[in-house]
C-alpha cells in the first residue's frame, strides 16, 4: 500500500464516518478497491462477559494484599474485612484433604505475589492442591494481555493483537461448572493484570472494545498468531497437522518494497549450529531415548511458504529418524548466537552444507509456528499506514470485523 492510497484511504473514512456516524474498514490487499466498507463502532461491553483466569497453582499458601479493605468470603462464615490475608490459613490444612473456597473483593486491585489484578480472586483448596482464579471482565482482561503479546508504538498493530486477544479468549470460555477458563501464560494467552496495563494498549483496547474477528458471521474461533514469518504465513495443516482451516492460509508478509514487513525483529534471519553429537544428545532427551549418532539432517519437503514440513535425521548405520510439522521446533535443539541451546525459532530454513568439522548449521527465518498473524509484520504494515482492520484482512483473508453480539452465540439478548 503506497503513502498516497493510506492518506486517500483515512480522507474517505473521515468524510464516510462524519456523514454516516460509522467506522469503516476496507480491504488489506494492495491490489484490491479502496471503496470503504461499513465496520461496526467499538461497543461498550462494560464487565460483561467475566473471563476467568488461571493465575496460580501450587501447594504453598499464597498472600493477598490491597491498599483498601478486601472483603473475604467464606460458605458458612460471615465475610471478614481486612487489607492482607494468608490463604489457606494453618487451620484449613492439617492432613491436606480439605475441599475449601474463599472469594476476596475489593475496591483496589487485588495482589498476589507482586502482581496486581483488577475483578476478584476466588482461591480454591482441593487435596493440597490450591489454585488461585482472577474473575475479571473481558476488556479488564485484555488489559492485561495485550501488552504482553504485542505492545508497539503502531497503534493500529496493538489494535489488531487487541482484536484477536478479545476473539480468542471468547472462544475459550468454559461452562461455569469449569474453575477456570484460560491460563495467565503461553499455554493460552500471557496476561499479566493490571501489573502489565500500558497507556498504548488500554487506547488499543478502548478504540476497538467488543469488536471480534468472524468467518462467515460467527466467532473465528481458531485465530492463532505468532512473532515472526520472515517473508510468509503458514498454513495450518502445515503445522498442528489439523484439517485447513479456510482462513488460516499462507499469506505474503510483504512491505510496500517487496520486502518482509517483519524485517525489524531480531529474528528476522538467525543461524543456530551444534556439533553433531551434542545434537543427538538433545533429540534423544526430547523423545525420551538414549543419545543419537547424527551424521547429517536432509530436508525430505518443504511447504509452499518455504517452512520444512519433514526432516530426516540421518543416523549412523544407514538409519533415520523423521520428523514432522510444530516437532521440528520442539525437537530440535541447536545453539543460537548467544552460544544458548534453544528450541528451533522457526521451520523456515535451510542445512548448511557439510563443512567438514562434525558441526551442523541451520540458516533460517521466523520466531514461532508461523501461523496467522505475524506480530511483527503487523508492526510494518502499521508503519506503513494500514489500519488494523486491513492488518487483520491480510493475515486472516474472508474473514470481517464485527461487534460482538453479532458474531458471539454466548451474547446475551
Amino acid at each position: 500500500m503506497s503513502p498516497h492510497r493510506g492518506s486517500l484511504r483515512r480522507a474517505l473514512l473521515a468524510l464516510v464516518m462524519a456523514l454516516l456516524g460509522l467506522g469503516l474498514a476496507g480491504p488489506g490487499q494492495a491490489d484490491l478497491s479502496t471503496e470503504p466498507i461499513p465496520l461496526p463502532t467499538p461497543v461498550d461491553v462494560g464487565t460483561w462477559p467475566e473471563v476467568r483466569v488461571l493465575v496460580h497453582r501450587g501447594r504453598s499458601p499464597v498472600t493477598v494484599r490491597s491498599v483498601e479493605e478486601m472483603s473475604v468470603e467464606q460458605a458458612g462464615q460471615e465475610p471478614r474485612r481486612l487489607r492482607e490475608i494468608l490463604l489457606p490459613p494453618e487451620a484449613a490444612r492439617p492432613d491436606g484433604e480439605e475441599v475449601a473456597s474463599w472469594v476476596l473483593r475489593s475496591p483496589a486491585p487485588l495482589e498476589l505475589q507482586g502482581r496486581a489484578y483488577r475483578g476478584l480472586l476466588e482461591v480454591r483448596l482441593e487435596r493440597g492442591d490450591l489454585q488461585v482464579v482472577n474473575r475479571v471482565g473481558l476488556e479488564d482482561y485484555l488489559r492485561g494481555v495485550v501488552p504482553r503479546e504485542l505492545l508497539s508504538s503502531q497503534i493500529e498493530a496493538v489494535k489488531a493483537q487487541a482484536v484477536l486477544a478479545r476473539t480468542y479468549v471468547l472462544a475459550h470460555l468454559k461452562e461455569t461448572t469449569d474453575l477456570w477458563d484460560v491460563r495467565d501464560d503461553v499455554s493460552h494467552q500471557v496476561y499479566g493484570g493490571v501489573t502489565a496495563e500500558h497507556p498504548v494498549s488500554d487506547q488499543a483496547v478502548r478504540e476497538t472494545a467488543g469488536l471480534v474477528l468472524t468467518w462467515e458471521g460467527r466467532l473465528a474461533s481458531r485465530v492463532v498468531f505468532h512473532s515472526t514469518c520472515g517473508g510468509s504465513t503458514e498454513g495450518n495443516e502445515n503445522v498442528f497437522g489439523t484439517p485447513p482451516v479456510p482462513y488460516l492460509r499462507p499469506v505474503p508478509c510483504l512491505d510496500q518494497a517487496g520486502q518482509p514487513a517483519c524485517a525489524a525483529s531480531s529474528y528476522a534471519t538467525w543461524t543456530v549450529e551444534a556439533p553433531a553429537q551434542e545434537l543427538g544428545q538433545e533429540v534423544g532427551r526430547m523423545l525420551g531415548k538414549p543419545p543419537l549418532a547424527i551424521r547429517a539432517l536432509e530436508i525430505r519437503q518443504t511447504s509452499s511458504s518455504g517452512r520444512v514440513t519433514r526432516l530426516a535425521l540421518l543416523l549412523e548405520g544407514e538409519e533415520e529418524l523423521e520428523l514432522q510439522g510444530d516437532d521440528l521446533r520442539r525437537i530440535l535443539r541447536l545453539r543460537d548466537s548467544s552460544g544458548q541451546v534453544r528450541n528451533l525459532p522457526s521451520t523456515r530454513f535451510q542445512v548448511e552444507p557439510d563443512c567438514g568439522d562434525g558441526r551442523i548449521r541451520l540458516r533460517g527465518s521466523g520466531w514461532g509456528h508461523g501461523v496467522g498473524m505475524c506480530q511483527w509484520g503487523a508492526i510494518g504494515l502499521a508503519r506503513e499506514g494500514w489500519l488494523f482492520e486491513e492488518i487483520l484482512d491480510r493475515y486472516y483473508p474472508g474473514t470481517q470485523v464485527l461487534g460482538i453480539a453479532q458474531a458471539w452465540p454466548g451474547a446475551p439478548p
